[in-house]
């Protein structure tokens, strides 16, 4: 009987937890405007920003129209039900491939002090090797993004915080730079539960 009243409890806690993102409508591919409305139940704040803080985020008071490909963060509030998610709406093109959208702070990317993907301000030139050494990029550091994945049926897969490495050897020093995505438990979800690859499980 315990079991049946958590799993129904869970059920319930589910629907709701839906209910509370319908206006917001999901990552995917369109062809026509898409619009998120306010909702007098919620306060719904957003940015494009790439992370979401109290700096970035803008409130909702009326609706978005959105007409263009763009990214959003999304944190919306219902008494004391508080929670973030990423939207990433497409426009204007095809593709045969998945889409695999992350957002992020600029800055981890690009900033010369904590940035993953620059040479960074305390590259020291290798002259024995000719490379540049102590790089960001070459730092086994880990930013927190947030991905959505959106398969070739323009459905989507999954979406959820993950973190961000660099990742390989040498193609490192390589302008493109290969790069990881990990799910963790302290990111919420400890893996990406999605068949990404169809030969495999």
């Amino acid at each position: 009987m315990r079991g049946l009243f958590s799993f129904i409890l869970f059920c319930f806690v589910g629907v709701s937890f839906g209910q509370k993102l319908d206006l917001i409508p999901a990552s995917g591919m369109y062809t026509s405007n898409v619009i998120i409305k306010s909702n007098p139940q919620q306060t719904i704040y957003y940015t494009s920003a790439g992370h979401a803080n109290s700096e970035t985020l803008k409130t909702l008071r009326d609706s978005l129209v959105l007409s263009s490909t763009k990214s959003l963060i999304f944190k919306i509030k219902e008494g004391n039900w508080d929670t973030l998610i990423h939207r990433s709406y497409h426009f204007d093109y095809n593709s045969k491939f998945a889409i695999l959208s992350i957002a992020m702070d600029p800055e981890d990317l690009w900033n010369d002090t904590t940035g993953i993907y620059t040479k960074g301000k305390y590259a020291i030139f290798d002259d024995s090797s000719g490379h540049w050494i102590n790089c960001n990029y070459q730092k086994n550091w880990e930013k927190k993004v947030y991905t959505t994945f959106i398969d070739t049926n323009n459905q989507v897969g999954f979406s959820q915080q993950s973190g961000l490495k660099i990742f390989g050897e040498s193609t490192r020093r390589q302008a493109d730079k290969s790069l990881k995505i990990i799910a963790r438990e302290s990111y919420g979800k400890k893996r990406f539960k999605y068949r990404i690859f169809p030969d495999k499980d």
